[in-house]
C-alpha cells in the first residue's frame, strides 16, 4: 500500500544504545515496509531487526 508523497507520515524510534532515529513510511505490506531515513546506522540494520516506536 503506497502511503502519501506529500505529507509522509513519519515514525521515530530508539536503537539498542539509547540514541533516536526518525524517518519517513513510503510503502507498507505484508512483507514489510519501506523506510526513508538519513540515519546511515539504520541502513546497517540486520534483515528482520525489530523496532518499537
Amino acid at each position: 500500500m503506497p502511503t502519501p508523497i506529500l505529507d509522509a507520515f513519519t515514525a521515530q524510534s530508539t536503537f539498542a544504545d539509547g540514541s533516536t532515529f526518525r524517518c519517513e513510511l513510503h510503502d507498507m505490506s505484508m512483507g514489510g515496509i519501506a523506510l526513508r531515513t538519513d540515519s546511515a546506522r539504520l541502513g546497517e540494520a540486520e534483515i528482520g531487526t525489530a523496532f518499537t516506536t
